[in-house]
């Protein structure tokens, strides 16, 4: 099972002089550094749990009316090198930025980039989940450049139609609610749907992904883990994005065939080595097991190569 720091924080029952220097300090620490005001003279209450998956930062953050700013002296004192996706659950929001305003309402995401200076505004408090990326690896995985203006994207915590953003909350969402019940994974899972997720519009990235995989499976033959979900989180790409880079079989049939392969090479370039060894050698459970599935796949047993 894997471990992931987990903390929560509230400003319920803090002064009410030090709830902003609280909560902007626990965020410098969980998230991003943030100045925060209100506009009016009601009391502030914030609320944040907060988990970190690998190289991710996750946290659920609900709060009353208030404005939080990046401004450029921040930013020069505390340059970030994140991507942050905001994914609006309750509330109207605006994000206000030097090339113009974006508004979220509930079921907005919301990518930028926290090294350009922004204001967001919460009128009437908010909720949202938060996923920051580090900037280098958002980058990688959506095969761009991190955005220079912000940019939206609709989602539904009940979407049943798979689309990436919808995927991403509803993890995001299980990793906060019960982080030690996520299970191995959860960082290859977010890789995946950040690549998906980025791919946007543009055409399907198959060729490249296809590529990724073929290199990591020839290069792991003879793990015997070697299935479709440890190749998906290896390379970060989900099992959608698998199935439609391999059709009529899948990994799976991929990963036999390679490995089929590479036997076939090595009983002709090693005629003296055992056939059990190679076998072992290539990712095979047994003598048998390979035999069985090199007659089926070359019509001809094993040692038939060798005396050809």
């Amino acid at each position: 099972m894997e471990s992931y720091p987990y903390r929560t924080f509230t400003t319920c029952g803090l002064g009410e002089a030090r709830r902003f220097a609280l909560w902007e300090q626990h965020n410098q620490e969980t998230l991003v550094r943030l100045a925060c005001r209100t506009l009016t003279q009601g009391v502030f209450e914030g609320w944040e749990t907060s988990v970190r998956v690998g190289e991710f930062k996750i946290a659920n953050i609900t709060a009353t009316a208030h404005v939080v700013e990046r401004d450029r002296q921040l930013i020069r004192r505390d340059e970030s090198g994140r991507v942050a996706l905001y994914f609006t659950l309750f509330g109207e929001a605006f994000f206000y930025h030097d090339k113009g305003i974006r508004l979220q309402r509930p079921g907005t995401l919301l990518v930028c980039d926290l090294d350009h200076p922004f204001l967001r505004g919460f009128a009437q408090g908010l909720r949202e989940y938060v996923l920051m990326v580090p900037k280098a690896t958002y980058e990688q995985l959506t095969g761009g450049v991190a955005p220079q203006a912000p940019v939206t994207r609709r989602f539904s915590l009940t979407d049943d139609g798979g689309s990436p953003a919808a995927d991403l909350a509803r993890l995001l969402r299980d990793l906060l609610a019960a982080p030690l019940s996520a299970g191995p994974g959860a960082e290859g899972r977010i890789r995946g749907l950040l690549t998906e997720l980025g791919e946007g519009e543009r055409q399907p990235l198959a060729a490249q992904h296809r590529r990724r995989v073929l290199a990591h499976i020839d290069a792991h033959l003879g793990d015997r883990g070697l299935t479709t979900a440890a190749v998906a989180a290896a390379v970060g790409l989900s099992g959608r994005q698998l199935t439609r880079v391999f059709e009529q079989g899948g990994v799976t049939r991929v990963i036999r065939e390679r490995r089929l392969r590479a036997a076939r090479e090595q009983l002709i370039a090693e005629p003296a080595a055992p056939i059990a060894g190679i076998a072992r050698r290539c990712g095979f459970a047994s003598h048998a097991h390979f035999t069985r599935a090199f007659r089926e796949h070359y019509g001809v047993p094993p040692s038939a190569v060798r005396g050809a």
